[in-house]
């Protein structure tokens, strides 16, 4: 199979570099490893890709042992593979393969460049030392070619063979993540570290069934993955949360650009496409109206990840029949799960505005549909390519960001600039979702696609900052129906609307007669009652609840009648038109009014549709319709 040439391929690369590996214990050891991840029902490892991520761990790892001087895994001691990681696995493959010291040993003794074999140099488009020829005479593995610290210490090996030439800055990328099996950067991310603790407690684990020399002892028993990396300085860091206000205004300006802008930045690009065929304008043009066209595809990308709460690679790994419903009845989108091994597809709800993108995306791949198509959504036609490249939408967000003013914010009177990345969405999804909305843990748990309720919670940990802007959000918005109360602005009905209209009347007709702003005092004095009564706003699309959360207020709650729900509080979940209405804890404004009504109208049409004998469940819907018509003509 492709995947076993994959394996194969990898392998070879390693065997001509490791002489020891060919004793057999080692190697065969790690062949065994790789058989029973692929083929034995130890492990849920479904996907190749994850196979072969495992595969290059297992070989860099005894690859690293080989150079120490151990001829097999079983000979290892506990305080060997503390040392070991201590010294050479915290600073990643460049440490465990001893990248730096073996590319030095090769090329130090070479004074000038006239002194390095012509086989180890590029010389066009400009000179530079070849990677993949060093890696071979230093008996490296091939995959070292993908580091981007290795090509830094080439970079700066040839700045001493060339010291006339001017010296080119090293790669700037040298400490970032690292990915999986630790192949892309100096030190080792917190993530690469658990696959390095994991890939010897598998040996362990799967000692029984390899029949070969493996490691003896359980090696990690008394601590857990995190708790080493984070004595050895390698623990993960928590996400931050961006400031509310920048988060907001990000999605507010991406919104207006997909609303407001996409039909005359579409129209832009297709004349200017068209008068360049016929060499009216430049291609420079072209790419100016281009420009837009990516903004445009930037603006999706932060509105699909913050409102499905979908990792950055599963949402470049959208296709273009990933959406499905409409706007009366709600939309889904098909997502790949890509963090459980499995690639699963499944289906989550989003907002109209989410799709909304996935539609603009589609419309930006069809823009050279005459010239081709494609099933990948993340990706535009290059005419003067003639064929599609990949959108890098996940890179450059803070440059993207200060186009909408969502950068500069203050923190204790200081100038600061936020720096955005894609993982930051994910997280305020989950904050927002448990905190504001007041969403259970477990079906945010389902939401992330996590598997577990205690790795869902960390997402939704609630920073000071995110505590301050939630609850004045909740305050401006109890001053808001307060104010609309007093200042009869809106007709609120509903038995909670009613009880503070009583209240707003009487505390006019006490304050009449001083000077006051007797408007203003009135909704203040409403405001300090809604904290007395510890209300708790949740607005749904058919009334405003307030809840409080008290023993008391919530046995008077419709939605928590006959042991519904659990906690304090209002039950959402047993919630809804027929519930609410005449609840004493809800209101309703002439929005949540009309959603009523259709509601009402809608149960009637079924009823009018419905050519069954009568029956128990038809009843049920009577009585609903009924209750639906009674709230709809006096919701008062």
């Amino acid at each position: 199979s492709s995947a076993l040439c994959l394996f194969t391929a990898i392998s070879m690369s390693f065997l001509g570099s490791i002489a020891i590996l060919q004793e057999g214990s080692l190697f065969r050891g790690q062949t065994k490893f790789t058989f029973w991840i692929r083929a034995g029902p130890y492990v849920k490892l479904k996907d190749a890709v994850t196979h072969q991520r495992w595969h290059r761990v297992g070989l860099n790892t005894v690859h690293g042992l080989s150079l120490r001087g151990f001829k097999s895994l079983e000979q290892l001691t506990e305080d060997d593979l503390e040392d070991y990681f201590e010294e050479s696995v915290v600073m990643g493959v460049d440490g465990i393969l001893n990248v730096d010291g073996r590319a030095d040993a090769l090329l130090r003794p070479f004074q000038t460049i006239e002194d390095v074999p012509e086989e180890f140099l590029i010389r066009k488009p400009q000179l530079k030392l070849n990677a993949v020829a060093v890696a071979k005479a230093c008996n490296l593995p091939a995959s070292v070619t993908s580091l981007k610290a290795f090509h830094s210490k080439l970079q700066l090996q040839l700045e001493r063979l060339t010291p006339q030439l001017p010296s080119l800055e090293a790669d700037a990328d040298c400490h970032a993540d690292a990915d999986a099996d630790g192949t892309a950067g100096c030190v080792l991310s917190a993530g690469s570290m658990y696959d390095f603790i994991s890939y010897f407690e598998a040996q362990h684990a799967l000692r029984d069934v390899m029949n070969c020399p493996t490691i003896r002892f359980n090696p990690f028993k008394e601590e857990t993955p995190y708790e080493i990396a984070k004595r050895l300085g390698r623990a993960g860091r928590r996400t931050p949360i961006a400031p509310h206000y920048l988060m907001i205004r990000l999605f507010e300006g991406c919104s207006k650009i997909l609303v407001n802008d996409w039909e005359g930045i579409r129209s832009e690009y297709m004349r200017a496409a068209r008068l360049y065929l016929t060499s009216s304008v430049s291609w420079s043009e072209v790419l100016q109206a281009r420009s837009k066209v990516l903004h445009v595809a930037e603006a999706c990308f932060v509105l699909i990840s913050g409102f499905t709460a979908r990792r950055p690679g599963e949402v470049r790994l959208l296709e273009r029949d990933c959406l499905a419903g409409n706007d009366e009845k709600g939309w889904w989108l098909k997502v790949t799960v890509i963090k459980n091994h499995d690639h699963t597809k499944t289906w989550v709800t989003i907002p109209n505005i989410v799709a909304r993108a996935v539609s603009i995306l589609i419309e930006i791949a069809d823009l050279h549909a005459d010239e081709a198509t494609t099933n990948k959504l993340f990706v535009t036609y290059a005419p003067n390519l003639k064929r599609f490249v990949e959108l890098n939408v996940d890179r450059g967000i803070t440059e993207f960001a200060r186009k909408l003013d969502a950068v500069s914010y203050e923190e204790d009177g200081v100038e600061k600039e936020w720096v955005w990345y894609p993982r930051q969405f994910r997280r305020f999804f989950a904050v927002l979702f448990f905190h504001r909305f007041n969403g259970g843990m477990e079906t945010l748990c389902h939401e992330l696609r996590h598997w577990s309720v205690d790795q869902a919670r960390g997402y939704a940990t609630l920073d000071t900052e995110a505590a301050r802007y939630w609850l004045k959000t909740e305050q401006e918005f109890k001053r808001h129906v307060a104010t609309t109360i007093a200042n009869d602005e809106e007709e609120l009905t509903g038995p909670l609307a009613n009880r503070y209209r009583k209240l707003s009347e009487r505390s006019k007709r006490l304050l009449r007669g001083k000077i006051v702003l007797v408007d203003q005092t009135a909704a203040e004095l409403i405001v300090r009652h809604m904290g007395r009564q510890a209300n708790v706003f949740t607005v749904n699309a058919w009334s405003t609840c307030g809840c409080p959360n008290s023993q008391k207020g919530t046995d008077k709650a419709n939605c928590r009648k006959g042991g519904k729900g659990q906690g304090l509080g209002a039950s959402l979940k047993d919630a809804g038109t027929s519930v609410c209405g005449d609840c004493p804890w809800g209101m309703q404004n002439s929005a949540q009014r009309a959603y009523v009504a259709r509601d009402a109208g809608k149960t009637r049409e079924i009823l009018d549709n419905d050519c069954r004998p009568q029956n128990i469940f038809k009843m049920l819907q009577e009585r609903r319709y009924l209750r639906l018509v009674e709230l709809v003509e006096d919701p008062a």
